[in-house]
């Protein structure tokens, strides 16, 4: 009994990721389910029953991460205000799969900020820790370079989908809605929270108050620098060029140190 159902998990999984697939490829979910034989009501239910209840079925689908992917680089090009039209006919895909997929506007944005989150920063609480062991009371340089290079790296990445993602995240992050800045703050709360205890223990002759200003401006530059990193070869009329990431936060650290550590 047991193997019975196990084989028919495995065909509903297999019929699923069949239909995501030729959503994928530009067919509505129902056309998709009539070429393989599958009711639209079934393929619901189908959903509903293996989408693990601890998960977002953001994560469950091909489809979803096409429109994830899709909805990223425009957002990244155009600014937040793309609407789920023209993102459903660039994804070729329904206005019904969209709103299947993600319920509201807001849960694609927070959907396409919260997905690279471990991507980012993984590298920055690395860099992070190896500061923290090397050194009592914390150089001031190497928090700001945890804090800086890894962002520096995904904005100029080979990657296109990180590159976007760091368009899409300043973009994000100078929105001043509630919704957007409750969007961030769900994200990437315990990064600031981090990187403030840091640099509390860097600057410990200044108030937690005076840290949060200072961070606040930091913040400010970084997200100048990787929402345009190509702004520089602009405004210099192509003397300066911020190609390698490791050179360029080398290049600023001399005005970040002192603007962290200014009284």
């Amino acid at each position: 009994m047991l193997s019975k159902t196990i084989n028919k998990n495995s065909e509903i999984r297999q019929s699923l990721s069949q239909v995501d697939s030729l959503v994928s490829s530009g067919l509505t979910i129902k056309v998709a389910c009539e070429k393989l034989g599958i009711a639209k009501p079934t393929y619901y239910r189908w959903r509903r029953e293996q989408k693990p209840s601890n998960s977002s079925d953001a994560f469950q689908s091909q489809t979803a991460q096409h429109i994830l992917n899709v909805a990223e680089t425009l957002f990244a090009e155009h600014g937040l205000d793309v609407s789920f039209r023209e993102i459903g006919r660039k994804a070729k895909v329904s206005i019904g799969t969209l709103s299947y997929h993600f319920k509201t506007r807001n849960e694609l944005l927070y959907q396409i900020t919260d997905r690279r989150v471990n991507q980012l920063d993984e590298k920055r609480y690395k860099l992070l820790n190896e500061a923290v062991a090397r050194s009592n009371p914390l150089d001031l340089e190497s928090v700001i370079t945890a804090f800086f290079l890894p962002g520096l790296e995904a904005a100029q990445s080979t990657d296109t989908g990180l590159a976007n993602y760091m368009r899409f995240l300043g973009r994000m992050a100078l929105d001043p809605s509630e919704e957007m800045q409750s969007i961030m703050s769900r994200c990437y709360s315990n990064l600031h929270k981090r990187f403030i205890f840091a640099f509390s223990r860097a600057l410990p002759d200044l108030s937690i108050e005076e840290v949060y200003w200072r961070y606040m401006a930091l913040t400010g530059v970084f997200v100048t620098m990787t929402q345009n990193p190509n702004r520089i070869r602009r405004i210099s009329s192509g003397l300066v060029n911020m190609v390698h990431p490791e050179e360029a936060t080398r290049k600023m650290l001399p005005f970040l140190v002192p603007m962290m550590r200014s009284k």
